[in-house]
C-alpha cells in the first residue's frame, strides 16, 4: 500500500511524524510520501519525496500517477476547508471527516448545537457576534461574583490559542475585544463563545483527559488508550498555555468504568446525533474531557490526531491501525475490532525554542549524543530541518523525546536524562526549553469526594 500523509496548508509535526513511523511500522504499507517533511520523516526507509502538491488538482494528478491507496489527512485546517471531500469526490480514499462533520472541530458553537440535543454534559454558555460587542460587554460586566472565573473562546480555529480563561472583568472584557473588536483571531474569532468554568474534581490536581475514537462511517467506534498533556509553558502549569509541554498513556485514575461512561454519554450520542443530521462522522474523533463532580464534561471535539497526546498512545500499541484506518477510508466496518497494547506508560517531553510560545530563534543547529537504541524509546521530530548535513531547528516546538515505562514517574525520569544529550543554539538564551514535572505527581485512582 502506497500512503500519503497531507499536511497542506500547514507545515509538518510531531503529529504527521508519528503517523509517518506507523506507516514505516506497518507490514501493509510499502511506501510513504509526506508534504512537507520535517527532518525526521525524511530519514525513513519508506519515505519518498512529494512535489509541491499546493493545489486540489496537482494533489488529484500525483494521488493517480503514483498510486497511492491512502491519504491521511494530519492538520485541522484541510479537514474543515473540505479537502476529504474533494478527494472523495475523485474516487480516492481519505481517512478523515467530511467538511460537515470536521465543523465539530471548526465552531464550537456548531459542537455545542450537536451536544446539546443528544444530552452530552458540556459547560453552559453563551454565544455573541462581532455585532454584538457591546452586548457580550455588558454580560459580563454584570457578573457580580468572579470566585470562579469564566471561559472565552473563539468560535473557530485559532490554532489552539483561542480560549482565555478570565479570573476578572478586565481580564475577560480584553479577551472579547481582542476577538470581536481587534479581530486577533481572524475570522476565527468573529463569534465567541462565553462559558461558565467547569470545576476539578474535589482532590485531582489533573483532571482534564482526552479520549480517541477510530469511527467508521456506519457509526462503530473503537476507544484508543486516555492520553493528558501539559499545556503551560513552565513547571506547575505555570505561565502562558501552549500547544502542550508533554503527555502521558494511559491516564492511571481513568477506571474501565469511567471509560464506559464516556462511551454511553459522549461518543455513542455524539455519533448518533451526527449520523441523524445527515452528516455522519469517519475518521478521528478526539474528545477533550474535564473530569468534575458531576463526572466527564466535555470541554472540546477535535477531529484529527492530538498533538502531543498522540505520541505516549502510540509508544503504547501493538496493534498497527494503518489496516484499519484504510477500513474506515474505504467505508467499511471496524465492529468488533479491538487494539492490543504493551504493558506501561507511554510518556512524551516536548523540547521547545526559548522565548515559546512568543517570539523564538530558528535555524540554530541542534546537537544530539548518547540516546538510547532501544524499542522503548523514540525521538519524534516536530520543528526540525535538514540544511546540508546539519540538523537544524525550524519551530517553536522542536523534539519530543517518548519511552515507554513501567511507571509514570520512572519514564518522567528517563526522559530528563534524555533531553541533556540534546542540545541546540548556546544552551541558556537561545537553547532548549523543557518542563521537568513531566509525569510527576499523577494519581493512580480517582481522590473520594473530600
Amino acid at each position: 500500500m502506497r500512503v500519503l500523509i497531507d499536511t497542506l496548508p500547514g507545515a509538518c509535526g510531531a503529529r504527521e511524524h508519528v503517523l509517518a513511523l506507523m506507516c514505516q511500522k506497518s507490514p501493509e504499507v510499502s511506501e510513504v510520501f509526506v508534504t512537507r517533511p520535517n527532518a525526521g520523516i525524511t530519514v525513513l526507509s519508506k519515505y519518498r519525496s512529494v512535489e509541491n502538491l499546493n493545489d486540489t488538482g496537482k494533489l488529484v494528478d500525483f494521488i493517480r500517477r503514483v498510486g497511492i491507496e491512502l491519504v491521511l489527512i494530519g492538520p485541522e485546517k484541510p479537514l474543515v476547508d473540505g479537502v476529504t471531500d474533494d478527494l472523495r469526490e475523485e474516487g480516492i480514499k481519505v481517512f478523515g471527516p467530511t467538511r460537515a462533520a470536521a465543523q465539530l472541530e471548526g465552531s464550537k458553537y456548531f459542537a455545542k448545537s450537536i451536544m446539546q440535543p443528544a444530552r452530552v454534559p458540556t459547560a453552559r454558555f453563551k454565544t455573541f457576534n462581532d455585532r454584538e460587542l457591546r452586548r457580550a460587554l455588558e454580560y459580563v460586566g454584570g457578573i457580580q461574583n468572579w470566585q470562579n472565573p469564566i471561559v472565552v473562546k473563539a468560535d473557530g480555529l485559532c490554532g489552539g490559542k483561542g480560549v482565555t480563561i478570565a479570573h476578572n472583568l478586565q481580564e475577560a472584557e480584553k479577551a472579547i475585544k481582542d476577538c470581536l473588536e481587534a479581530k486577533v483571531f481572524g475570522l476565527g474569532g468573529s463569534m465567541i463563545l462565553i462559558e461558565e468554568f467547569l470545576p476539578d474534581y474535589p482532590g485531582l490536581a489533573r483532571s482534564e483527559v482526552s479520549f480517541f475514537a477510530l469511527v467508521d462511517q456506519h457509526g462503530n467506534f473503537v476507544l484508543l488508550p486516555t492520553s493528558a498533556d501539559y499545556k503551560p509553558v513552565f513547571n506547575g502549569d505555570k505561565g502562558p498555555n501552549t500547544g502542550g509541554m508533554g503527555a502521558f498513556a494511559p491516564v492511571p485514575w481513568v477506571s474501565k468504568e469511567m471509560t464506559q461512561q464516556v462511551r454511553d454519554l459522549i461518543f455513542a450520542p455524539v455519533i448518533q446525533k451526527m449520523k441523524e443530521e445527515g452528516m455522519p462522522f469517519s475518521g478521528l474523533l478526539y474528545a477533550g474531557l474535564k473530569w468534575t463532580p458531576k463526572g466527564p464534561q466535555v470541554v472540546e471535539f477535535n477531529v484529527r490526531l492530538g498533538d502531543p497526546e498522540i505520541l505516549p498512545i502510540f509508544m503504547t500499541l501493538k496493534t498497527d491501525l494503518i489496516p484499519v484506518m484504510h477500513t474506515i477510508a474505504s467505508g467499511g466496518s471496524i465492529a468488533g475490532f479491538s487494539p492490543n497494547y504493551k504493558t506501561g506508560f507511554g510518556v512524551t517531553l516536548v523540547m521547545t525554542s526559548q522565548g515559546y510560545p512568543g517570539d523564538y530563534e530558528k535555524g540554530l543547529p541542534i546537537t544530539i549524543d548518547g540516546l538510547p537504541l532501544t524499542d522503548d524509546f523514540c525521538l519524534v521530530h516536530a520543528g526540525t530541518k535538514m540544511v546540508g548535513d546539519v540538523l537544524q531547528t525550524d519551530s517553536g516546538r522542536v523534539l519530543d523525546p517518548t519511552v515507554l515505562a513501567p511507571s509514570l514517574e520512572q519514564g518522567g525520569e528517563w526522559l530528563q536524562r534524555i533531553a541533556g544529550h540534546i542540545r541546540w543554539g548556546n544552551g541558556v538564551s537561545n537553547g532548549p526549553h523543557w518542563r521537568t514535572d513531566i509525569g510527576a505527581n499523577v494519581p493512580l485512582v480517582l481522590p473520594e469526594f473530600s
